[in-house]
């Protein structure tokens, strides 16, 4: 071993370890392959950060970790409804993906100077949304069961572009807000509700489909500066 760090191979039967060390300034690479359940462990550091790999069995996790300047890349599975985690920090920032059972969430997260780009898809009705802000502008994709919406919205000083989806009768509902106020709408219902297309332009003008079950009606109405 350089610097007074060991370089070790150990092989050992009935349950034993393989062992692999390595330490350059006090820091260890390690990998460590157990039987009867026990980790298998890569292990690097450099000034502090860490390099790691661990797999156990009985519901143990694989986890990968990469520090450098207190930011981290971390990938952890493990048993038993455990988490999947990718994360990895910079100045604070974080990118995330996290998989559990039992209900848990699939979430994506990047932020960089407070904005932020999310996944989630979570079991018993949680929603799948993905969220990016820039400028404190969202767009969210969003699908629930249950009932819940399936919305993508994105806005821009103030304005909007929404997908809506919901089941037992709820909307489809795309709207645009541009300048001037003037909404795109298409919304679909069920149980007897609309279908309806809205096109706002300047003036206050606008373009309106609506067709409506049960009984309801086909209406085109074009207003032009009225």
């Amino acid at each position: 071993g350089g610097g007074g760090g060991p370089l070790r191979v150990t092989e050992r039967e009935g349950g034993g370890s393989l062992r692999i060390t390595e330490g350059g300034g006090g820091g260890p690479l390690r990998i460590t392959e157990r039987g009867g359940g026990g980790p298998l462990r890569i292990t690097e550091r450099e000034g502090g950060g860490s390099l790691r790999v661990t797999e156990g069995g009985g519901g143990g996790p694989l986890r990968v970790t990469e520090r450098e300047g207190g930011g981290s890349l971390r990938v952890t599975e493990g048993g038993g409804g455990g988490p999947l985690r990718i994360a990895e920090g910079g100045g604070g920032g974080s990118l995330r993906v996290t998989k559990g059972g039992g209900g848990g969430p699939l979430r994506i997260t990047e932020r960089e100077g407070g904005r932020s780009l999310r996944v989630t898809e979570g079991g018993g009705g949680a929603p799948l949304r993905v969220t990016e802000r820039e400028g404190s502008g969202p767009l969210r994709f969003a699908e629930g069961g249950g009932g819940g919406p399936l919305r993508v919205t994105e806005r821009e000083g103030g304005g909007s572009l929404r997908v809506a989806e919901r089941e037992g009768g709820g909307p489809l509902c795309i709207a645009k807000v541009g300048g001037g106020g003037g909404p795109l709408r298409i919304t679909e219902g069920g149980g007897g509700g609309p279908l309806r297309i809205t096109e706002g332009g300047g003036g206050g003008g606008r373009l309106r489909i609506t067709e409506g079950g049960g009984g309801g009606r086909l209406l085109l109405i074009s207003v032009d500066g009225h």
